[in-house]
């Protein structure tokens, strides 16, 4: 059984970086202020002194600089929109008007790259076939698109995006999420969650006035995708079949209060 993290973490997003696991939150916090850890990566090794032994645990990363500059949380600025993982060592993050910045996650050092965006929504991920890095779009989850990172970090110059496919919007109701997996040899597949409502009658008598209740339908939605080279450094997508799941239903008064 793994350890617990040492903190909870709150719309944590987990990365996989070589052998370790990093889990840090969307919002990071100042944790010397508010003894807080929004960076925790889940390493294998020697136990800190209180313990003994080889095995997993969770190791306390300090959280990027801009958490301590004055007036920090006041608005969205901070927000974690886009990350990735280059280089096999080093985590890019795009905040929401901070620009983005590196940590080594070697040395355990921050560093801001530049005052350019990732040109994704969420998790970018690196698939070596191809040498470059797709994801969502920060168009929107209705876009994919794919971006050579490593040479925009390694230049710290705004990465460039080399294409882009459109298709991949929810077919109805709201999307609160879009993410996009790798799975190996060239294929994806593409998780939407999505909400819906729904009128819905409480009493179908005709003496009674006919209450509504707006129902919400949970869902998320699975489509499978496939990239194929097609010459001239262009690459083709496939789109395969998609399959929805419902979640279940409840009331708005439900998910309201």
């Amino acid at each position: 059984m793994l350890p617990s993290l040492k903190k909870a973490k709150w719309k944590s997003v987990p990365l996989a970086v070589g052998d370790n696991l990093l889990v840090m939150e969307a919002i990071p916090k100042n944790d010397q202020k508010m003894e807080h850890q929004s960076f925790e990566a889940l390493m294998y090794g020697e136990r800190p002194k209180m313990f003994k032994g080889v095995d997993f645990f969770w190791h306390s990363i300090p959280p990027p600089p801009y958490v301590y500059a004055p007036g920090y949380g006041v608005d969205r600025s901070g927000v974690i929109t886009a990350c990735t993982v280059v280089n096999g060592s080093s985590i890019l993050i795009s905040t929401e008007s901070l620009g983005t910045y590196c940590l080594d996650t070697v040395s355990g050092k921050w560093s801001k790259t530049g005052a350019w965006l990732l040109p994704f929504k969420g998790l970018a991920e690196y698939v070596p076939e191809y040498d470059l890095w797709f994801g969502v779009s920060a168009k929107g989850g209705g876009v994919l698109c794919a971006s050579d990172l490593g040479a925009a970090s390694a230049k710290q110059t705004p990465p460039v995006v080399l294409q882009e496919w459109e298709g991949f919007a929810a077919p109805e109701g709201t999307e609160l999420g879009s993410h996009l997996l790798h799975l190996g040899a060239g294929r994806f597949c593409v998780a939407k969650s999505i909400m819906s409502t729904r009128p819905q009658e409480t009493c179908c008598q005709m003496c009674c006035f006919h209450d509504t209740t707006a129902i919400v339908d949970k869902l998320v939605m699975f489509t499978g995708v496939e990239i194929q080279r097609c010459g001239r450094g262009l690459n083709k997508v496939i789109k395969h079949r998609s399959f929805r799941y419902s979640m279940g239903a409840c009331s708005m008064a439900k998910i309201l209060y």
